[in-house]
């Protein structure tokens, strides 16, 4: 069963991301239990000095698009996936996260679109090409807790169509739907200790619905790419286009 692990960061200033940054690869490279097990699928840490977009997605209007964003309300810093029997032994790989001076939150939710849309995931496969960037798209909770998060099958089916579209062009590389947030649990790190929270969480604004992994030569290029993608809109719908760095993919 896989699972989607988000790490955020409270409030931290520019020097206090940077050594969460060198905590976070370095534990990627070195932990053993990280680097023998089959347990990290992949993981995709934030651009740091590259600024995110947003985009605001209605179904009567063009998409506005807010570039650079620079609301940094939620510092999320990583994304990894895992893949663990269970909800259960996903909490437990979650609370083995390095400690560290800063406080955070390390989000778990599991990998599974409520509508039936595949996941991308290495049952396609593609490869990170030379000379691209890349970004994580994310689609907010929010935008889908009025009307209930199951869209017309008519949208769920062209958003199945633009992920095989956007595969086949090397444009997209993984792209999940997320089980809704009251089945999540975060852990959270404050002054060296943890604490564990079960969902649902009172923040809809910043919560995650979806995300897709894309590659791209620019970030106008994945900009332009997340406008065109038909998103489940009821009202309104807020997208994120976010910086990656460090992309590394075991099986995905």
């Amino acid at each position: 069963m896989r699972f989607l692990i988000i790490h955020q960061l409270d409030n931290p200033s520019a020097e206090a991301m940077a050594a969460e940054a060198a905590l976070i690869k370095t534990m990627l490279r070195d932990d053993p239990v990280v680097v023998r097990s089959d347990v990290l699928l992949s993981s995709s840490r934030l651009h740091q000095q590259m600024p995110a977009a947003r985009l605001q997605v209605t179904q009567a209007h063009a998409p506005v698009v807010l570039d650079p964003w620079m609301d940094t309300a939620e510092y999320t810093r990583s994304f990894l996936q895992i893949d663990v029997p269970d909800h259960e032994a996903a909490l437990a790989w979650a609370q083995q996260w390095p400690v560290s001076h800063v406080d955070s939150v390390v989000e778990v939710r599991a990998v599974g679109c409520p509508g039936g849309v595949h996941c991308v995931s290495g049952d396609i496969p593609a490869e990170v090409q030379p000379d691209t960037e890349h970004f994580m798209v994310i689609i907010h909770e929010e935008s889908l807790l009025s009307e209930g998060t199951v869209p017309p099958q008519s949208v769920l089916d062209g958003m199945e169509r633009y992920n095989i579209e956007s595969v086949e062009s090397g444009i997209l590389l993984a792209g999940h739907g997320l089980h809704p947030s009251p089945d999540g649990t975060r852990v959270k790190f404050t002054a060296g200790k943890s604490s564990v929270i079960d969902g649902p969480f009172s923040e809809s604004k910043e919560l995650i619905a979806g995300y897709w992994l894309i590659q791209t030569k620019s970030k106008s290029e994945a900009i332009e790419w997340a406008k065109n993608y038909p998103f489940p809109v009821f009202n309104s719908a807020t997208i994120s286009v976010l910086p990656v760095v460090g992309l590394e993919h075991k099986h995905v």
